[in-house]
């Protein structure tokens, strides 16, 4: 069986468990399909080009495995909602940077910071500048390991410009399809 760790409908995202055979092909143009079961006839993208959806839509999912969480992350350049992610307890807080990295093309892993909380009061309203260094996580952390938990913010700060960074990210794949 295979677990769909998101599925945009109208900005939402949407867990759903798809029954598979497990039977998976590889298409010519390298995207990895797996098999419906249960009566219903069809293939289902599990990864590859073509549809304009960075990293997996499909994820195997085992009888022992954690129930996932879904946290929703800020833009780094406006502040406006861009994206969920769907995480293992298990996974990193690195695995969480790459999914940002990659749900935002351009910006940079290495430039990521994940906290346990946004600045507040607490740090006297002067942003990172009184933030507490016990208060960022580091890469090898486990998110069972953190404050988040299912419809929890992500909370980190880009470091460098992410404006900047996105704006060449764009740049250089509008160059390579010319």
């Amino acid at each position: 069986m295979l677990f769909a760790p998101f599925v945009a409908i109208n900005a939402t995202t949407i867990l759903l468990e798809v029954p598979t055979t497990g039977r998976t092909w590889t298409g010519p143009a390298g995207g990895v399909w797996v098999e419906l079961a249960q009566g219903k006839p069809g293939w289902l993208l599990v990864e590859g080009p073509g549809f304009n959806q960075p990293g997996p839509l499909l994820e195997e999912v085992r009888a022992s495995d954690e129930e996932p969480i879904v946290l929703y992350a800020l833009s780094p350049i406006d502040d406006s909602k861009f994206c969920e992610i769907c995480l293992k307890p298990s996974q990193t807080v690195k695995h969480a940077k790459h999914w940002l990295a990659l749900r935002m093309p351009g910006l940079k892993v290495e430039n990521i910071i994940v906290a346990k909380e946004k600045p507040s009061e607490k740090t006297h309203g002067q942003g990172l500048r009184n933030f507490p260094a016990n208060w960022i996580l580091e890469d090898e952390v486990r998110l069972r390991d953190t404050p988040f938990r299912d419809g929890d913010e992500l909370v980190f700060f880009y470091m460098g410009d992410a404006a900047q960074d996105v704006a060449a990210a764009a740049a250089e794949e509008e160059r390579s399809r010319s």
